[in-house]
């Protein structure tokens, strides 16, 4: 898709074309990345019980999502998204459903592995989501949430070292793109936190800096300070394998857990390990010492 094409389409969407700016944080000497951010005193959305397992309510959001979209049933999609999105409704063990919605959007689409044919296709449909729903952020974010998937199609999932000089020029251009994307339809589309769990996503890849990722985290979690995706994807930035360290991660889990205290109690520092250890086997042995 030519990226002309889509700056055209985003005009008529009406989206914002301003660059991402943030809440600029004065620097400082210490850049920990979630540093000076206050315990919140938003109020706590209870969990409600239900007699369904964690399991199957999981694999319902999934099939919703994936088949509304598959079937271009967007207005159904976003009735369910609209309910993720405004209840904050978790499942059982406490985690977004708005999380597993997202990542159940493309689960019925055909595998686009080697397929560049069924990436073109998963991307059509995505635009037709964007020209239907145009004041909603999910089809921007999902549209972003593409490209980066398309970015590592061509990449590959080696180490940096074994990619084919040939995949990085498409890898980076699809990651440009799916910033793009995020940043144009920004005055519409971060009012969902998974916005900034995008963005978090793209930083590492794009090798922003502490100050960049900083400023973006204080204004993610000025607007939401419990959606855990932004926690995630802020703690997967901070690794080694992304030039930091796990001394930075804990420092980042133990900020975490004083911002998100009320409500979370000490369950946000055990999340983010886990995160990390799934992100980076190395990091299980940090375990004892943490």
């Amino acid at each position: 898709m030519k990226f002309s094409f889509l700056l055209l389409l985003l005009y008529l969407t009406g989206c914002s074309l301003k660059r991402l700016t943030g809440n600029q944080i004065p620097p400082q000497a210490d850049m920990h990345i979630a540093s000076g951010i206050p315990a919140s005193d938003m109020p706590c959305v209870p969990i409600q019980p239900s007699k369904q397992s964690e399991l199957s309510i999981r694999e319902n959001i999934y099939s919703e999502a994936g088949s509304n979209f598959s079937s271009e049933n967007f207005a159904k999609l976003e009735t369910y998204y609209n309910t993720y999105r405004q209840q904050k409704s978790r499942t059982p063990s406490g985690v977004w459903k708005l999380w597993f919605f997202y990542r159940g959007i493309g689960s019925n689409e055909p595998s686009t592995k080697n397929s560049e044919e069924n990436w073109i296709k998963i991307e059509q449909k995505a635009l037709r989501w964007i020209k239907a729903s145009p004041k909603s952020p999910a089809p921007y974010i999902f549209y972003s949430q593409l490209l980066i998937g398309r970015a590592f199609h061509f990449r590959g999932e080696d180490v940096a070292r074994k990619v084919p000089p040939e995949a990085w020029k498409p890898f980076h251009e699809n990651i440009e793109l799916a910033r793009r994307v995020l940043e144009e339809s920004k005055e519409i589309a971060s009012t969902d936190p998974e916005w900034y769990a995008t963005m978090l996503d793209i930083a590492p890849l794009q090798s922003w800096s502490k100050e960049e990722v900083r400023n973006l985290l204080h204004e993610a979690l000025a607007k939401e300070p419990y959606y855990y995706g932004t926690y995630f994807n802020a703690a997967s930035y901070l690794l080694p394998k992304w030039s930091g360290s796990f001394e930075e991660v804990k420092q980042f889990a133990t900020d975490a857990t004083n911002i998100t205290r009320k409500c979370e109690g000490h369950s946000m520092y055990a999340r983010i390990y886990w995160w990390a250890i799934d992100d980076n086997a190395e990091f299980i042995k940090e375990l004892p010492d943490a």
